[in-house]
């Protein structure tokens, strides 16, 4: 069952299993276009949808009409109404911000690489510092991803940085990682409220409704990703 969450002039939708894969990287190509546009209908926005290019870094743009549907970024920046931002996910955590007052929304892509280059505090800072924004004013949102219980890995990354001591923990001859733990530390530790801070709670590792890379690669269910996005809508 496709779903959608409304606040304000901020809309949030994603898809689940039910509606299918959403990327032609794991499946037929003339299917997944087919559950793209029966997903976007179901919920009402089947023009001026923009797909996401992420570079797995920490590129910031704000949105201008593009010549195509593709942008390019890991996080995109918009005050255009009906326009809507989305990406296929399979357990990299999705962050919507939005400014209640002004009006903007904030699209972007948490991969491990772009948190560790603080891709979560440069979204907020830049409201701050380029669009008025007031911290208060924000709402911070983040979608169904991976949890740190099923995000384990012999030799992480996070393993050998200092920052993250407190967010590896030792499972075994394993290690968890807690990615949104951190992402949560980091807006705290520039101002955010915890209350300003809303989370899916559901782990896409282990919650069967939603595809999940890990879970494919770990226990071998079929790969497959979901939509996640949002815009203004008016």
């Amino acid at each position: 069952m496709s779903k959608s969450l409304k606040y304000n002039n901020l809309l949030i939708f994603y898809s689940n299993t039910e509606d299918g894969n959403m990327s032609k990287k794991y499946g037929n190509e003339s299917t997944v276009i087919d559950n793209q546009k029966r997903f976007f209908y179901n919920i009402g926005i089947s023009n001026n949808n923009y797909y996401l290019k992420i570079t797995n870094g920490d590129i910031i743009k704000e949105f201008s009409e593009p010549s195509d549907l593709d942008i390019e970024a890991d996080a995109i920046i918009s005050r255009s109404y009906n326009k809507f931002f989305y990406l296929a996910f399979g357990d990299c955590i999705p962050m919507v911000v939005y400014d209640k007052k002004n009006d903007i929304v904030v699209f972007a892509h948490l991969g491990w690489k772009s948190i560790c280059l603080d891709l979560h505090k440069k979204v907020i800072i830049k409201l701050l510092d380029d669009y008025n924004s007031s911290i208060r004013n924000l709402i911070i949102y983040f979608g169904p991803a991976i949890a740190a219980n099923s995000y384990v890995f012999s030799n992480p990354a996070q393993l050998h940085m200092p920052e993250w001591k407190s967010f590896v923990k030792k499972i075994g001859n394993s290690y968890s990682v807690d990615l949104i733990s951190y992402i949560i530390k980091g807006l705290i530790d520039i101002g955010v409220d915890l209350k300003q801070i809303k989370e899916s709670k559901v782990d896409t590792a282990t919650n069967l409704d939603f595809f999940s890379h890990y879970r494919s690669v770990h226990s071998g269910y079929p790969e497959g990703r979901f939509i996640f996005g949002a815009g203004l809508q008016k």
